[in-house]
Parts: structure tokens; C-alpha cells; sequence
């Protein structure tokens, strides 16, 4: 009798915390403002944090406390304070969200290195070539280095890349092509709300409510 009242206790405080999470979530909290500050720069000071749960505000003041703390460790950038380095650059871009969003030893070598080796464009002039090429990169280094400390932001970057490219694709009217590329974004979508860090799934769902990331487009994928 009391295993199954412990038993049931358990899982009412975990139904309440599922309605908690689902409830706020419902409410569309960031509008795109959290993906875009890690993939486009965009200023997390926009990101209000108020009304989330104690443990999720924790977490995200503290991903907000990195960004405006980042200092590049890319050589053109080294001895630039944050603020004047140039908000353009793809790679410092990366390196920044990847410091931002991990807060482990010896994360800042490891984004420093993605980032200058990476494949990564100024410009994909809407063809979905640029983002693809980005994302095999992005695939290919997981695959070299599968325990890599910096898997949860490349989790994301797949899903954000490939959502992207589904994007361009529509409007290089490849509509043959868009399948393949929108099972890969559902496939790190999925893998991205599924991971234990519960803000890499914020981030996923922010950008997934999106109506579009880079072109306006009828369909999501």
C-alpha cells in the first residue's frame, strides 16, 4: 500500500511538472528571440525569462550571462572586446553560440577549433547547396568525434541547417529533393527536444514554431 502511494506521488509530481513545462511552452515565450540570439547573434537581453520555471530561468540567465561575456578566441578577433568584433562573421557566430550554450572546461578551444575549421559561408544566396554543405561538415565531425563536448549545439545547427536548406530548396522549386532533407531536419528536431539538457529542447521548439528560417516558404517539413 504505500509503494503504491509513493508510486503515485511520483507520478503526480511528474504530470505537474510535464502541465507546467507544456503550459508555458504553449505560450510561445521567446518568438524566435532564443534561436535567433544563437544563430544569428540576435541580442539575448530580449530574452525574457520572468514566467519560465525556476530551474529553466537558472539556466537560461546563465546561457544569457555567457553570450554577453563571450570573447572570441578565433586569432582575428582575439584582441577585439565583444561588442566591436563584427556580428557577420559565421565563424565567430558559431564560436559564440557553442561558448554559450556549454558551460564546460576547455569549451572555448573547442569552439575555437570548430569554428575555423569548419565549412561555414557568408552568404548561401538562397540555394540550399550552402546550408547542406555546412550540415555534412557538421555530420561528418559528429561521426570523427562522437563524444565531442560540443554535440548539443551541433544537434541544434543540423536541425537549423537542414531547415534551412528545405527552405531554399522550395524556392529552387526542388520539391523532389525536399523530402530527404526534411526527414534529416525531423530527425535532429526530435533528437534536439529529446536531450537531458532542457534548454537545447527550447531552443529546438522556438525554432521549429518558426514559420520560416531564412525564406519565406508555404510548408514546413
Amino acid at each position: 500500500m504505500k509503494n503504491r502511494l509513493r508510486i503515485s506521488i511520483f507520478v503526480a509530481l511528474v504530470l505537474a511538472a510535464v502541465n507546467l513545462y507544456s503550459g508555458v511552452l504553449a505560450q510561445r515565450p521567446f518568438a524566435g528571440k532564443l534561436y535567433k540570439s544563437l544563430f544569428h547573434d540576435a541580442p539575448v537581453i530580449n530574452i525574457k525569462t520572468a514566467k519560465l520555471p525556476e530551474d529553466l530561468k537558472r539556466r537560461l540567465e546563465g546561457y544569457k550571462n555567457r553570450s554577453l561575456g563571450f570573447h572570441s578566441q578565433l586569432g582575428a578577433y582575439r584582441a577585439l572586446p565583444s561588442d566591436k568584433a563584427p556580428a557577420c562573421d559565421p565563424g565567430r557566430v558559431v564560436e559564440k553560440g557553442i561558448v554559450s550554450l556549454i558551460n564546460s572546461a576547455g569549451v572555448e578551444k573547442a569552439a575555437a577549433e570548430y569554428a575555423r575549421s569548419a565549412k561555414l559561408y557568408y552568404e548561401w544566396e538562397g540555394f540550399a547547396d550552402s546550408p547542406l554543405d555546412e550540415a555534412r561538415y557538421a555530420e561528418e565531425y559528429i561521426g570523427r568525434n562522437p563524444a565531442t563536448m560540443i554535440k548539443p549545439y551541433l544537434i541544434l545547427f543540423l536541425a537549423h541547417r537542414y531547415r534551412c536548406a528545405y527552405e531554399c530548396l522550395e524556392f529552387e522549386k526542388k520539391f523532389d529533393e525536399q523530402k530527404a532533407v526534411s526527414e534529416k531536419y525531423q530527425h535532429y528536431l526530435r533528437e534536439a527536444k529529446e536531450y537531458p539538457d532542457r534548454l537545447v529542447g527550447l531552443i529546438a521548439e522556438d525554432l521549429d514554431a518558426e514559420p520560416y528560417l531564412y525564406l519565406k516558404t508555404k510548408n514546413h517539413p
